[in-house]
């Protein structure tokens, strides 16, 4: 988490660089809760990535790979672009 604090503090750009405008628009605007946010978001992705053998190379980018979150707020996975072509 430290690590993710870090970053969000040196760049304003950082989120938008890892994360959709749907995920932006899920994350919360300040404190703790938002640096856990964005920390279980790029979990969440590098998880997908590792688990289907790419990691994060060639064409694939963050944005190939959406957490947002269903009804009841549990986390639902979308896939786009080289990501979902595998």
């Amino acid at each position: 988490l430290s690590h993710v604090e870090q970053l969000l503090s040196m760049d304003d750009r950082v989120p938008s660089d890892w994360l959709t405008k749907e995920e932006l628009a899920l994350a919360p605007e300040e404190g703790s809760q938002r640096v856990a946010f964005y920390a279980g978001r790029i979990a969440a992705k590098e998880a997908v990535v590792k688990a289907i053998g790419t990691g994060f190379s060639g064409d694939i980018t963050w944005s190939d790979v959406e957490v947002l979150a269903d009804e009841a707020g549990a986390p639902v996975v979308h896939l786009h672009g080289t990501v979902l072509a595998l």
